[in-house]
């Protein structure tokens, strides 16, 4: 059973992947990984399923492949499965475009590529496949077409704990991370500082920022296999940064980059990958953090600890499956492992 994704909840030592193309399957890790529950949906997942659990952990949040009038995005209970409630988002599904929509190349939404959280857990984050980014407050509904896109299709995201900064993974021929401050995250006032570019669109990957918000990491493919690099960021820099006044984010990261005290703060540690992919299969890794100082990193058939100072390995663990993605269990210290053969545990000394 090839998982690609998956929620867990440590209280109920429980964890739902959706499966391609249409199963939501729950599994007991409380000692051996076992099915206790699955059911049919009457709609196909991304071949990358996109599923989120909610703050009370009694609901999580899935998305079909295609919006239509009859499925949307479901917030769904987590013991029997059942729906509670669906989110539509304000012109989907198959409204008359906006003059500015037409201006910006916009279609209509029918395509959810992504779900997440903001880390004041208070929003949902919504992305289109090849549009906008939304949030819907989780208490009274409200929806806010935050960030208007049409260029690419958007990957992944991750903001900081401080809620400051937005990063897009964007993927069109090539990957890229775009960069924006957050001004007014309810007003809709983001402030574009630039990009940075790296892996190609076979492969999905992780994203995330430090506990304490201070450095990025994130995986990128690279030929026969997938970077973990990380930097420390110059949040007095990014804070105040404009466009309009200042040099380009990217210019100013060149010159970090020939700096040997800012090299000092970087680093990339590569993972070599002996498994294929194809249109449905998309290479994956996955990166979660354990504290500021380390961090974990899924890819290939391993998990690796690494200092988050300066990337050394400080030790493996071999999962004997291809793994796609991953979450942490903090009470336990045991990473619950989405792989090609279904979930695994790997407790982690």
């Amino acid at each position: 059973m090839d998982c690609k994704a998956l929620i867990y909840d440590a209280v109920r030592k429980q964890a739902i992947a959706p499966i391609y193309p249409h199963s939501l399957v729950k599994w007991d890790i409380s000692q051996q990984p076992r099915i206790i529950g699955q059911i049919e949906l009457p709609y196909d997942f991304e071949s990358v399923p996109s599923i989120v659990l909610l703050p009370d952990g009694e609901r999580f949040a899935v998305a079909p492949s295609e919006v239509t009038p009859e499925f949307g995005i479901e917030i769904r209970r987590w013991d029997d499965f059942s729906v509670l409630q669906r989110v539509d988002l304000p012109h989907a599904p198959y409204e008359e475009n906006s003059q500015e929509d037409e201006y910006y190349g916009h279609g209509k939404c029918t395509h959810i590529s992504w779900l997440g959280l903001t880390p004041c857990q208070g929003y949902l984050l919504v992305g289109e496949g090849w549009g906008d980014i939304y949030l819907v407050n989780l208490e009274s509904g409200e929806q806010i077409r935050w960030l208007r896109r049409w260029r690419d299709y958007n990957a992944a995201f991750a903001i900081d704990p401080q809620m400051q900064f937005l990063i897009v993974n964007s993927v069109d021929m090539d990957e890229s991370h775009q960069f924006y401050r957050i001004d007014s995250m309810l007003e809709d006032k983001l402030t574009y500082l630039g990009e940075y570019s790296g892996g190609v669109r076979c492969h999905r990957g992780g994203l995330s920022f430090s506990p304490d918000g201070q450095r990025l990491a994130y995986t990128a493919y690279r030929y026969q296999g997938v970077d973990l690099l990380s930097f420390r960021l110059e949040r007095s820099i990014l804070s105040t940064l404009s466009p309009q006044t200042q040099e380009p984010l990217h210019e100013i990261w060149k010159k970090w980059e020939k700096s040997s005290q800012y090299r000092a703060k970087m680093w990339g540690q590569f993972f070599r990958l002996y498994h294929d992919h194809d249109g449905l299969n998309p290479w994956q890794s996955d990166i979660v953090w354990l504290d500021n100082n380390s961090l974990l990193c899924g890819v290939g058939q391993i998990l690796a600890v690494l200092s988050a100072q300066t990337g050394e390995i400080i030790k493996t663990y071999d999962v004997d499956a291809v793994v796609n993605t991953l979450v942490f269990d903090y009470t336990s210290f045991q990473a619950i492992v989405a792989t090609k053969q279904g979930i695994k545990v790997v407790a982690i000394a």
